[in-house]
């Protein structure tokens, strides 16, 4: 058995334990038949916005979609959710393209169609992590467990979000990034457009490594999501979108009815209250792209860089919530190899270890912290990119083994 088979197998309870407990409490929580769950709430909530622009797109209505009206109309007739159900269409009119073939469907059925494609998205975007990171493809039993462990995954289905979609292009972004292409890896990331606020993450990618090819992938990325939206559904649809855009700047609270499991800097910040919030936010960004950077020019390995910049956009992210911590799966997946890596070769890394470790559990205790108020999800992420810039003083033997 190799160092590196025995440090991930060493994870091998911890994963298989979350991963039974995760599976047991969803089906205890969706058993119960019909719609609600057993607290009375519609199963993958979150999906029934999707699923209802998905709708409108299929029955030829693509034009009501940021009609809110018409939008709340169709929720109530299309979605037998309990009564004050109420989501509004906020997001790009790509996603609701991407959702029409399941607009066709009733709802149940359309969530479980989501619910298997999510997962396969998920998978992939792990396999893609094992299979190109050397010291988790010499263990593929341990790397799938601590996949299938992971509870931002678990949290990700119940809610019936969209994540495992920026998650497939954040580690196709990844690919690119580490084969030198950047403007394919920019490509990917202006992909993110389709969830805007992920948009941060290519941000942050840019601010690492600065460069046009990059750049031009990134504008690509976005300008050919606005090309579609208007091929789709005409200029009248493209104003609708930023439209909805506008509004949801002028009054953001009013679109975050559990703004308190917010997972960035503005989780921790926003129960401050306007306007020393607002000031802390931007001070504490500041901060962040400050380690950030300083981290990544200490971090000579190109997949180090990537998971550093990817722990910068998640921290400036302003509408960051549990279900979106899946996408830390890329990083926490880098940094654990070269924790691995380094070990292997007598050079031990226990500070960035525990930290990758807590964040691995953060997704499981992020809702109660939320309920009391307070989020730690945020705090550890910047004491990984502080213990990463630390400990990063030689080059990595896996940027020269791993591939």
């Amino acid at each position: 058995m190799t160092k590196r088979t025995q440090e991930l197998r060493a994870l091998r309870p911890e994963a298989l334990s979350l991963a039974i407990v995760g599976f047991l409490l969803g089906c205890w929580l969706l058993t119960p038949p019909g719609p609600l769950d057993r607290f009375g709430n519609l199963k993958g909530t979150d999906f029934s916005q999707f699923f209802v622009a998905g709708r409108l797109v299929a029955t030829g209505r693509i034009q009501d979609l940021y009609d809110w009206r018409a939008f709340a109309a169709e929720l109530t007739l299309s979605v037998p959710g309990p009564k004050g159900l109420l989501y509004v269409s906020v997001y790009p009119p790509p996603l609701a393209v991407l959702f029409a073939p399941l607009g066709r469907l009733s709802y149940l059925p359309a969530l479980a169609c989501w619910s298997l494609l999510s997962a396969t998205l998920y998978a992939l975007s792990g396999t893609l992590l094992v299979r190109h990171l050397k010291a988790l493809r010499d263990d593929p039993p341990s790397s799938a467990m601590l996949l299938a462990g992971f509870p931002a995954f678990g949290q990700l289905l119940l809610v019936g979000q969209v994540s495992s979609v920026p998650l497939l292009l954040v580690t196709l972004a990844w690919l690119g990034w580490r084969s030198s292409r950047p403007f394919l890896a920019g490509l990917a990331l202006g992909a993110l457009a389709l969830k805007p606020q992920m948009l941060t993450l290519a941000a942050m990618v840019l601010m690492v490594a600065p460069g046009w090819r990059l750049l031009a992938g990134i504008a690509g990325g976005v300008l050919g999501e606005a090309g579609f939206s208007l091929a789709a559904g005409g200029e009248r649809i493209a104003w609708g979108y930023m439209g909805a855009v506008q509004r949801i700047l002028k009054s953001p609270g009013a679109f975050e009815p559990k703004s308190e499991q917010i997972q960035s800097l503005r989780g921790i910040l926003q129960p401050i209250g306007d306007p020393f919030a607002s000031l802390g936010i931007v001070l504490a960004g500041v901060a962040v792209l400050a380690l950030g950077l300083w981290a990544a020019r200490r971090a000579l390995s190109l997949d180090l860089k990537f998971a550093i910049a990817v722990l910068m956009g998640a921290l400036v992210n302003p509408h960051f919530y549990v279900y979106d911590l899946v996408i830390l799966a890329v990083p926490l997946a880098i940094i654990a190899a070269w924790i691995v890596d380094e070990s292997a070769c007598g050079r031990s890394h226990v500070a960035p270890a525990l930290g990758i470790r807590i964040l691995y559990w953060m997704p499981l205790l992020a809702p109660l912290f939320g309920l009391l108020r307070v989020q730690v999800t945020a705090p550890v992420m910047v004491w990984v990119l502080w213990t990463i810039g630390r400990d990063a003083r030689e080059r990595p033997i896996a940027d020269l083994e791993s591939g």
